[in-house]
């Protein structure tokens, strides 16, 4: 799913929009974002180390990972947590 309008959530966002990590997760599902997908070299060209869903620590508690193939990783988003 491709995440375009201005009120839903962007994988970009981090601490500074949303201070609680479960608040961004709560978001992600209240607008049935089922899987994101993370490509290493966009993040570095970006800079979006600090992109809430690049966190290790939000990744464990509220993702699963389903593919991690040369630098790109596909997780879902585990059922409400």
């Amino acid at each position: 799913m491709l995440l375009v309008l201005w009120s839903s959530p962007t994988w970009t966002q981090g601490i500074s929009e949303y201070p609680d990590p479960q608040d961004y997760y709560n978001k992600l599902i209240n607008f049935g974002i089922t899987h994101v997908f993370i490509n290493d070299y966009v993040v570095e060209q970006w800079r979006l180390e600090k992109a809430w869903l690049n966190q290790p620590e939000f990744q464990k508690n509220y993702l699963e990972l389903v593919l991690d193939s040369g630098g790109q990783l596909l997780f879902k988003i585990k059922n409400k947590v």
